[in-house]
């Protein structure tokens, strides 16, 4: 499998603010879309965000069950880090 890839593009009046931070996180597919890891995530350019992800966490995976990957975005690093250091929860309260 190759890299999981997301652009993220303001326009010329609403820039991406260069203070977000940004995470794939890795979410099951139930009435709570809960979230069962944070991924490791690169992130290049400026202007257009280019975010990718190699990390394939089969462990967390059961057969029969659907998964997809998220974005996550926080306002800033601070928040992400709280984000990622609390219990994982839903992406609802995310």
């Amino acid at each position: 499998l190759g890299p999981t890839i997301a652009t993220v593009q303001g326009s010329q009046g609403c820039t991406v603010p260069t203070s977000w931070a940004w995470k794939f996180v890795l979410v099951e597919d139930n009435s709570q879309s809960s979230i069962l890891a944070f991924m490791s995530t690169s992130i290049s350019g400026s202007g257009s965000l280019t975010l990718s992800t190699s990390e394939f966490l089969d462990r967390f995976l059961i057969p029969g069950n659907r998964y997809y990957y998220a974005i996550l975005q926080a306002a800033n690093q601070a928040e992400m880090d709280i984000l990622e250091a609390g219990p994982l929860d839903d992406l609802g309260r995310a």
